[in-house]
């Protein structure tokens, strides 16, 4: 086979967006707070952890915490799939990583409401749930998997990053678990006491290998809706192009997403893993 040579292209610019990237987004202990706010809740009934309610982890996955026997053997049904895989387990960790970072969210809250027309039609929250399929099959570093491949060599400790490989609207009451049907309408009716009744609340189900692993319902606010009205362009960014407007449309949202933790290179967002399916926390 004749040799291969590579040539390291980098955009001028693509050093001071990847600084202001970092500047913008939230810290590793702001994400570390959000991901443990989160664990403060039972995975099922969503009481938080008190001096009376004491949460105790599953022992399977040893990652979802529930008040009681009672929630827990409820849910049981729901998280028997993912909590027996170890894949999945890992990925509900870096994806409530996800869920506690700002940035990346608000991607999310855009697709959300692209997918769901909810500029029009906010009604369409009630009725449709939102399935995001994440998985760990992307190397942190393409170029470098690639020439190591090309070369014959076998990394033997790589590197993968959370990646969000599809997301879709389905029915909510052929797709949502009861107990997440019942959180989404209790979430949303909590918003009438704080003035935000007029925000929408999507049901979030996030998939890892077809397994539900995390039901969560998500307020859309203000911020996004408007963005959407506006059907501003979305903003890709990358080490050849520099920063490239595109025009609003998911799939622009779903890849700019990926581009801001792929661009993550200090692992600042904590979605960077050593192994797809022994990750350490």
């Amino acid at each position: 086979m004749s040799h291969i040579s590579f040539n390291t292209v980098v955009h001028p610019d693509a050093e001071a967006v990847a600084r202001q990237n970092k500047d913008l987004g939230p810290s590793r202990k702001d994400i570390r707070s959000g991901v443990r706010a989160h664990l403060d809740d039972c995975f099922r009934c969503e009481k938080k952890a008190s001096a009376e309610t004491q949460l105790r982890k599953c022992s399977g996955c040893l990652i979802v915490r529930y008040c009681s026997k009672q929630c827990q053997l409820a849910d049981w049904p729901t998280h028997k799939a993912a909590c027996s895989d170890r894949g999945s387990a890992d990925h509900l960790k870096l994806t409530k990583r996800l869920l506690a970072n700002d940035i990346l969210m608000y991607h999310l809250q855009l697709y959300a409401i692209l997918e769901l027309d909810l500029v029009d039609r906010p009604a369409n929250a009630l009725d449709h749930c939102l399935y995001v399929a994440v998985d760990t099959e992307m190397p942190a570093d393409p170029m470098g998997h690639l020439q190591a491949s090309l070369k014959g060599q076998v990394n033997p400790d790589p590197t993968y990053i959370l990646w969000v490989r599809h997301i879709e609207k389905k029915p909510i009451v052929e797709h949502a678990s009861s107990a997440a049907r019942d959180s989404h309408r209790a979430f949303k009716a909590s918003l009438s006491a704080t003035g935000m009744s007029d925000w929408p609340v999507v049901l979030l189900v996030f998939t890892s290998d077809n397994l539900v692993i995390l039901e969560i319902p998500y307020a859309i606010d203000p911020r996004p809706m408007q963005h959407c009205r506006e059907k501003r362009p979305s903003t890709y960014v990358s080490g050849i192009s520099g920063r490239v407007e595109l025009p609003l449309s998911k799939e622009t949202v779903r890849e700019d997403l990926n581009n801001c933790i792929l661009m993550d290179k200090s692992n600042q967002y904590l979605l960077r893993t050593k192994l797809k399916h022994n990750s350490s926390f």
